[in-house]
């Protein structure tokens, strides 16, 4: 099946059939696509499952994308044109709504250290990584990550849909942890007094 065998709506980021299939599986105007494991919405595109987002970003701009294609809100399933843009991987990631599945700490940025009985925030930009402390609490650790990241990632919706609570003035302890802290390229409230 070839890509004109759907129907693109640009506004709900969804596929309809714009033909009938020629297996007899579908109607003319009924919705296609299916979920990866991932959470991300594939369609079939001769022969292939195609992702729904790249072939939203083709139906819109008649391009198939070079780069990695970034669902703006964090969404996966919400392919209306509008929540996509083309992204470098680095952009992409550092958009991400929820910690990796190998995280155990159910938060973006921080990690529990045993030998010390505290969290740590941390934030990467740019193959750099920032150590922002250490914190008593987890709510704590990530309060200061989101903090940060809404300097260091501007970009990223959920910096923006994530306002930290936390005075920019209170930072973790052992700011100056082995491993280095890179006070010089952190923007002034980020850095220790």
């Amino acid at each position: 099946m070839s890509i004109s065998n759907y129907k693109y709506d640009p506004c709900s980021g969804r596929f309809f059939w714009a033909i009938k299939p020629k297996n007899g599986k579908g109607r003319v105007g009924e919705e296609v696509g299916s979920l990866t494991a991932k959470g991300y919405v594939v369609i079939r595109v001769d022969g292939k499952n195609v992702l729904a987002h790249r072939a939203a970003w083709f139906c819109s701009y008649g391009v198939w994308p070079d780069s990695d294609i970034d669902h703006v809100n964090g969404d996966k399933k919400d392919n209306s044109i509008v929540n996509l843009r083309l992204a470098s991987k680095v952009t992409n990631n550092q958009n991400r709504s929820s910690p990796y599945i190998t995280n155990r700490s159910g938060h973006l940025g921080i990690y529990y250290c045993k030998d010390k009985k505290r969290w740590r925030a941390e934030i990467i930009k740019e193959l750099k990584r920032y150590r922002l402390g250490w914190y008593k609490t987890a709510e704590e650790a990530s309060a200061a990550y989101w903090a940060a990241k809404s300097v260091l990632h501007p970009d990223s919706y959920h910096a923006i849909q994530n306002p930290s609570d936390v005075d920019p003035n209170v930072y973790g302890e052992g700011c100056e942890a082995p491993g280095g802290y890179y006070k010089d390229h952190l923007p002034s409230w980020l850095r220790p007094l």
